[in-house]
């Protein structure tokens, strides 16, 4: 990309769309290029859980999926070992994009130590089922 000539200083807009459609615009006059550009990838269309955000994450993350159907569904958060933390969400849900948020906080509304969480999304619908499992940390 050819910078044009100039009296003075160059300034550079970057616009950046995300997983999730988020637009970030910044502009500066000094800038490093650190990778070419590639290609975005695309927002699931099926049923999918993707990766939270922000991770590592203080003191909350969000969690975001979708469900392509009406079905039976849940979603939890586990600890490393194993056992269930705090149910975010479950039940029956028509089909579409969902986004939960995670305060760190058990069922009981206590704090829980930093480590690695384990999220995980169970569903059953007419057409499809599965399980998708992400982890994220939490830093205390």
């Amino acid at each position: 990309w050819p910078v044009p000539q100039a009296n003075g200083q160059v300034y550079l807009e970057v616009q950046v769309l995300d997983f999730f459609g988020n637009l970030t615009t910044g502009t500066t006059n000094t800038f490093t290029i650190l990778s070419t550009l590639t290609d975005v990838p695309q927002k699931p269309t099926g049923l999918g859980l993707a990766a939270p955000a922000p991770n590592p994450f203080n003191p909350s993350t969000t969690l975001r999926f979708n469900l392509p159907e009406p079905g039976q569904m849940a979603l939890a958060v586990f600890d490393a070992r194993g056992h269930r933390v705090r149910t975010l969400m479950q039940g029956h849900r028509q089909g579409g994009d969902f986004a939960v948020q995670w305060d760190g906080r058990d069922d009981r509304g206590r704090m829980q130590s930093g480590g690695v969480y384990l999220f995980v999304l169970d569903f059953q619908g007419a057409g499809q089922s599965g399980r998708f499992t992400r982890k994220a940390v939490l830093i205390p």
